[in-house]
């Protein structure tokens, strides 16, 4: 324990770099989640193999990944794009 030499201050004040966060419209970027995206390709392929192959369990799962991938959406997304991808689910 160090009590006595506490005025002195271990930090290197010229090696800190302030955070900064990374651009909203770059895509890969570490903060953008993904989820929409793979929600919205779950839902086109269950909802082929549910039209195909007139399975009722594929087209209750791509209809639950097409509301996921809906929901997660953010404004600036493709609007038109996603709600083809819901409606072709429906």
């Amino acid at each position: 324990m160090q009590a006595s030499n506490s005025s002195s201050d271990p930090k290197r004040s010229d090696k800190i770099v302030s955070y900064k966060p990374p651009a909203q419209g770059t895509p890969g970027a570490p903060g953008e989640d993904p989820t929409t995206d793979y929600m919205n390709v779950l839902g086109m392929i269950f909802s082929m193999c549910g039209l195909m192959m007139r399975l009722k369990w594929c087209a209750w799962v791509a209809l639950y990944c097409s509301c996921i991938s809906f929901a997660n959406s953010r404004v600036n997304d493709d609007t038109k794009q996603m709600l083809s991808s819901f409606m072709y689910v429906v």
